[in-house]
């Protein structure tokens, strides 16, 4: 049986459905073409959660107040670009450290499969008990200031983009991306207040510098790198990275200068600071061919690389060494050390931001 949530959204759905179909406006566009949003005209459509529910520009004239426990504002058709002109988008939660209500209330949600190719910008949206922000995909949320929300800060699914947003007190995760989305320019404070333990920033990649207070994203335009806590076999079958990214290659850790450690998702020790754990051995793709018949590079059996455990077959696996070790002699990548891994033997692997 579907949660109230569930049903609600269920019966938007339909009832989007029909009036995309009869093509019937909600509001009277503006001289621009865009069509504007503001609390009169929100009340009298019926109030929240107020549906837009054509393709097309609109325009926030004003704040919008958002009772207790309801959603904001339901993107029920696509392309819709949202300009939010500078105004509020505000509900009746609070989210801070210490006291963060959490709930199913939305500020601005794509409602599936609606909300392809949307665009938000420029404006704020705060004080929901939910996701404060969530789009579809191809999608886009810029200079927006997010803040109070019991779930989620900005959620962007797949091939979307986040620019130059400002996430701080979320329950959850305060961006969370899909694995192909994008993002830059972000600053992220203050995540997780409610369940404890989502990172500020999560998933796709960074195509420019972004700032979390937790250390989840780098300052840098550089990507990503870490060592699994876990461990595992041979058989691993290179899946064992967070989405966003992929297991490294030796030819990758050796320029790993040009990378950031990421010391939230990665396997730490009392002296690691910001960087790499040393003495501690991963899997890395070697980089070769492979096959079943040259062993000692990639735990390959006729299934592909990284699929076999057994005793008999090697795999590729390095740490990086401290600088007492660089010259031993016959194991030297420096600063890695190569000594390879029976696939039967467990070890972590390192993973580099796609």
């Amino acid at each position: 049986m579907l949660a109230l949530p569930q049903l609600l959204r269920l019966r938007w759905s339909i009832a989007l459905s029909l009036l995309v179909g009869a093509g019937l406006p909600v509001q009277a566009a503006s001289e621009g073409g865009r069509i504007e949003i503001n609390q009169a005209s929100v009340d009298a459509a019926g109030g929240f959660p107020h549906a837009l529910v054509l393709s097309g520009s609109y325009v926030l004239t004003g704040d919008l107040v958002v009772p207790g426990d309801t959603d904001g504002l339901l993107l029920g058709a696509d392309g819709i670009a949202l300009d939010l002109n500078g105004f509020r988008v505000r509900g009746a939660s609070s989210c801070t450290p210490g006291a963060c209500a959490t709930g199913f209330a939305n500020g601005i949600s794509a409602l599936a499969p609606f909300g392809v190719g949307a665009s938000l910008r420029d404006g704020t949206v705060s004080g929901f008990s939910g996701d404060c922000v969530s789009v579809g995909t191809n999608a886009s949320v810029a200079n927006l200031l997010v803040s109070e929300c019991g779930g989620r800060g900005i959620r962007v699914d797949e091939r979307g983009m986040a620019t130059s947003n400002r996430v701080q007190n979320t329950g959850a995760g305060g961006i969370v991306l899909a694995p192909s989305a994008l993002a830059a320019h972000n600053v992220v404070a203050g995540a997780a207040l409610a369940d404890g333990v989502s990172p500020a920033f999560a998933g796709g990649a960074a195509t420019a510098g972004n700032y979390c207070d937790d250390g989840s994203c780098s300052r840098l335009q550089s990507r990503r790198y870490y060592l699994t806590p876990q461990t595992f076999a041979g058989n691993h079958g290179a899946n064992v990275c967070t989405p966003g990214f992929h297991m490294a290659s030796i030819t990758e850790l050796t320029g790993a200068s040009a990378l950031v450690y990421d010391p939230q998702l990665g396997f730490t020790q009392g002296d690691s600071g910001a960087g790499a754990p040393t003495n501690e051995v991963g899997w890395v793709r070697s980089g070769g061919a492979g096959s079943s018949l040259t062993s000692g590079e990639n735990c390959w059996n006729p299934q592909g690389p990284w699929t076999t455990n057994s005793f008999l077959e090697t795999g590729s696996a390095v740490s990086f060494a401290p600088p007492a070790s660089w010259s031993a002699a016959g194991t030297r990548i420096s600063p890695l050390l190569a000594p390879g891994r029976a696939c039967n033997q467990p070890a972590r692997a390192w993973c580099v931001e796609n």
